[in-house]
């Protein structure tokens, strides 16, 4: 036992440390959805609603959508709300909430290969390493937003019923546990009780004698939910259109387009270098091929790592896309589970067939060097690169605002040229625009159709700050700042430039004064 800890730690260590590393500026830039979740925490922690004033607690919040947005997450928004009362705002503490659920799931992988495997601790301090190194991983902890919770809950719930056979009390984490997980990433409405379906089939003999425990679980899990079940009912065509807008359900022949999402899923992850599986795949597969013993942990990993990739199946795929990706990270635990039990396997046979102490003193630094040493590399090059999924969205923006925001430009107008649909969810960040001036003054809004019942809004101007495109909205005459792309407005004063990152893209902008004719 001393000794799985001490791996854990390990573990621990190696995974805080590749989370950790300039993760507040690593990846450059802010995604749209950081940008959202934390500006409706910092619009609940200061008026008590959302910026668009359409939910308070515990109600599900409308996002950017004139619908009931089921992508948007209300457990991170008020998280946020809470942290931003003793904590700065700012990007680092958008992400520690990430980062820290991140370690926890290598927590969580460790001791459900410590209850699985009892007999073999060896395979949950692997897993746990293995977990701190995944790229999947590490790019989702190093992002405030909120597709980690997804490995993260539906391993939690799994522990606790795993742990519910010794201790029944467990039992009311692991409702717990799903139903915070409805209030969280979308996929977790299914993820979440399949994972109790198959706690129930694994553990169902050691249940039966503590039926009382268990339904009152149900009970607790069932309140903690009902506020969402709520509103899931009373809007349910409007909660599902974001769900509509990437899945294949209104796309025919359905049969055929789940059959493709079926066989490209493992592609998926090749044609985005920076979360390719690398190891625990194949492992995975070989051990189920040729090494596991036929019991039910063998069946029971299978059957998790199909219910996880379940909510990828039903998305329509994207040679790339985030999306597919994002909705299957509860593959994060199985799949390391079950390359840890490969490699002990493959370690255990070395061992019998050489039974001397040459072979034991170098088993383990050579399995290691063989398995490890490729993730390890590559998860180095990982945080070196870009540290996440979607690399760098709107990075440089920030030090536009930052001049822009200078005491001698405080009282001009700003006009942002138009660059992607989601920046004035951005802009509201990066300014920290208050949010009881925002809902109280007149906003412009931009709409894009995302799916069949989906329409998202963001805002297009307020305050002094306006977005648009460059040839629609310039005036030779007026005072104002402008932030454009590089070659406008040449015969004015460039006060600043930077360049503007948009998914790998490097972009040169600048900040020009309208007031100012161009230096000679």
């Amino acid at each position: 036992m001393k000794k799985g800890i001490v791996w854990l730690l390990v573990a621990l260590i190696i995974g805080a440390g590749l989370r950790l590393y300039h993760f507040d500026r690593n990846p450059q830039g802010i995604h749209p959805d950081e940008a959202l979740y934390g500006y409706e925490g910092l619009s609940i922690r200061d008026t008590g609603t959302d910026y668009r004033q359409t939910g308070r607690p515990p109600l599900y919040l409308k996002g950017v959508s004139t619908d009931w947005d089921n992508r948007t997450s209300v457990l991170y928004p008020y998280i946020f709300s809470v942290l931003f009362r003793f904590l700065p705002v700012t990007i680092a503490t958008l992400r520690s909430v990430s980062m820290l659920l991140g370690l926890g799931l290598i927590v969580v992988v460790y001791v459900v290969g410590r209850e699985l495997f009892p007999e073999r601790p060896s395979i949950a301090a692997v897993a746990s390493i293995l977990t701190s190194l995944s790229p999947l991983a590490i790019s989702w902890s190093r992002v405030g937003h909120d597709p980690i919770t997804l490995p993260f809950l539906a391993g939690l719930t799994f522990v606790s019923m795993l742990k519910a056979r010794h201790h029944p009390a467990w039992w009311f984490l692991a409702a717990t546990a799903v139903a915070i997980g409805f209030y969280s990433y979308q996929p977790l409405k299914f993820v979440g009780p399949a994972m109790i379906v198959l706690g129930l089939w694994y553990t169902w003999p050691a249940v039966r004698p503590h039926k009382v425990w268990f339904f009152s679980s149900a009970i607790l899990g069932l309140v903690t939910a009902w506020p969402f079940l709520v509103t899931q009912i009373r809007h349910w065509s409007a909660v599902q259109g974001q769900f509509q807008a990437i899945s294949i359900w209104h796309f025919h022949p359905l049969v055929g387009w789940f059959a493709l999402n079926l066989v490209a899923w493992p592609i998926s992850f090749v044609f985005n270098p920076s979360i390719v599986l690398l190891l625990v795949g194949p492992l995975f597969v070989f051990g189920w091929l040729t090494l596991w013993p036929r019991d039910r942990r063998r069946l029971l990993l299978l059957l998790w790592l199909l219910a996880a990739a379940v909510p990828s199946f039903i998305t329509l795929w994207q040679p790339g896309g985030n999306e597919v990706q994002s909705r299957s990270l509860a593959i994060i635990g199985p799949l390391e589970i079950g390359a840890a039990w490969a490699m002990v396997m493959i370690a255990e046979r070395i061992r019998l067939a050489r039974q001397d102490m040459a072979t034991t003193a170098w088993l383990w630094p050579a399995i290691t060097a063989v398995f490890l040493l490729p993730q390890i590399l590559f998860a180095g090059w990982l945080n070196h690169r870009h540290g996440s999924f979607c690399c760098f969205l709107l990075g440089g923006m920030d030090q536009a605002i930052a001049v822009v925001q200078r005491p001698a430009y405080a009282q001009r107008p700003v006009v942002v040229d138009f660059f992607q649909y989601s920046q004035g969810i951005n802009l509201l960040w990066n300014t920290h625009y208050p949010p009881a001036l925002f809902q109280h003054e007149n906003v412009g809004w931009t709409n894009q159709l995302t799916g069949q019942n989906l329409h998202a809004q963001y805002p297009s101007h307020f305050g002094r700050y306006k977005l648009c495109a460059l040839d629609e909205c310039y005036q030779s005459t007026d005072q104002a700042l402008y932030v454009v792309p590089e070659g406008n407005l040449n015969d004015r004063q460039t006060v600043f430039r930077f360049r503007l990152n948009w998914y790998g893209v490097s972009y040169q902008w600048k900040v020009v004064d309208n007031a100012l004719p161009a230096a000679s």
